[in-house]
């Protein structure tokens, strides 16, 4: 039979040579056989082919096969003789099985039988063996001896023992659903969620694990960076008892526990988990791209992780604010500078690397005439005009646009608290005026 045909996985073997063991009439190559899974898996076949030989004189002899248990290392399991399957060229019916037909080991089996061998080795079967791995399975190393049996009719019989060794290594694995998180902020000071829920498909040979969940810092293309204790996270049904709807700080580490259920085509655990993130804005965060990682683990295998790029672009929004929508002037005698009933003040918030706010006014249109915008006067507090101008120390005309004050990223705060005059002349009518007093800010991100 061509053994180019055997099937073969992906598996790590622990022989890399063709050493034999040979007794009277009995040799195997190898002599032993062991690998490690490259992925855990419900059935895994082991690709190393056996050679088994036989030397005799006698006219009739035959060969049978024994399977015992693999026995952990360290722990009560085993994998037991009816989980452990052989395929082989021998068949006492047509001399041949069919191709990929694997037989359980559970009973002893007929391996060869035959007559004289001419005096030297002759290959008389070649075997490969599968493991079904039960249910519960932990990760260790599991051992065990296979009896190769010979009889003859001389009365002769001979044994030899071919050693196995399984290694299941621990193992996590994390598959998510995205390869990136985004988010676009347009908006003042909040929390904002990111566009997408990340899905976590945790696979994992323990039954429970340490869940770690990291985050750098976000720094921008200009070196601005957002400290993480901004970017919250929640996971539903594990970060429980937790302020703000459940969602966690990720100024430090996130660590929990995970506990796992019993996968159905495995001998692994899994747990899908959905993973919400969110931000939580300031107007000191500069407008600007700013770009993270996101490192998830488990603390058995830090070395590890998944890393899920983190893009978070701010965009520029500023606010201006005014205490009062109107104010007004009682001129009520003669010519003179008079007070507006109430002063002014301006709050401002920005988030954009400069900033201004400027001031221009409109004419003052009665039904009997008008009033020039240069009659009309503001003072600033803080004070940003030294001089005086006809109206009193510190009072700017506003028959030119002005500028009230200027900045960087800002908290919403109150910058300027404003007083207006009025110059009235001889040559004003009676009558009622209205105008407009305009506050424009002007940002660059």
């Amino acid at each position: 039979m061509n053994t180019n045909l055997f099937k073969t996985a992906a598996f790590l073997c622990g022989v890399s040579c063709f050493s034999s063991l040979s007794a009277q009439y009995i040799s195997i190559t190898p002599p032993s056989i062991s690998y490690t899974p490259s992925a855990v898996e419900n059935v895994a076949d082991i690709p190393e082919v056996v050679e088994l030989a036989i030397k005799t004189d006698a006219t009739s002899w035959t060969v049978n096969f024994i399977a015992t248990p693999l026995i952990s290392a360290t722990h009560q399991n085993i994998i037991p003789e009816d989980c452990i399957f052989i395929r082989h060229e021998y068949s006492q019916q047509n001399g041949m099985l069919p191709e990929d037909s694997y037989q359980q080991l559970g009973v002893p089996l007929m391996l060869a039988s035959g007559g004289p061998t001419a005096g030297e080795y002759k290959v008389v079967n070649r075997l490969q063996f599968r493991i079904q791995f039960p249910p519960g399975l932990e990760t260790d190393t599991y051992t065990g001896e296979f009896r190769i049996q010979y009889q003859d009719n001389y009365g002769q019989s001979e044994e030899i023992l071919l050693s196995v060794s399984v290694s299941l290594s621990p193992f996590f694995q994390i598959v998510p659903s995205l390869s990136q998180l985004q988010l676009t902020v347009n908006g003042q000071p909040d929390f904002y969620n990111f566009n997408h829920t990340l899905q976590l498909n945790l696979l994992s040979s323990s039954a429970s694990c340490n869940f770690t969940v990291e985050l750098a810092p976000l720094r921008s293309f200009s070196g601005k960076f957002l400290p993480p204790e901004f970017i919250y996270i929640m996971l539903p049904g594990i970060t429980s008892n937790h302020a703000n709807d459940n969602f966690v700080n990720l100024k430090q580490p996130f660590r929990t526990p995970i506990e796992l259920s019993p996968s159905p085509n495995s001998i692994l655990h899994e747990r899908n988990i959905s993973v919400y993130l969110k931000i939580k804005t300031e107007w000191q965060f500069e407008t600007g791209i700013y770009k993270s990682e996101l490192k998830i683990y488990a603390e058995s295998t830090p070395e590890k992780p998944i890393i899920i790029p983190i893009l978070v672009r701010i965009s520029e929004v500023s606010v201006l604010i005014l205490s009062e929508n109107s104010v007004n002037f009682h001129v009520n005698g003669p010519p003179q500078v008079w007070k507006a009933d109430k002063s002014v003040k301006l709050f401002v918030g920005s988030n954009s690397g400069l900033w201004s706010v400027h001031c221009e006014t409109t004419e003052l249109i009665g039904s009997k005439g008008l009033i020039p915008a240069s009659r009309l006067f503001l003072r600033t507090q803080p004070n940003t005009y030294q001089g005086s101008a006809g109206a009193g120390y510190g009072y700017q005309p506003l028959g030119d646009q002005i500028e009230i004050a200027t900045g960087g990223p800002i908290d919403f705060v109150e910058i300027s608290d404003m007083q207006l005059k009025l110059k009235t002349i001889e040559t004003d009518r009676p009558g009622h005026y209205e105008g407009k007093v305009i506050f424009t800010l002007l940002a660059n991100p």
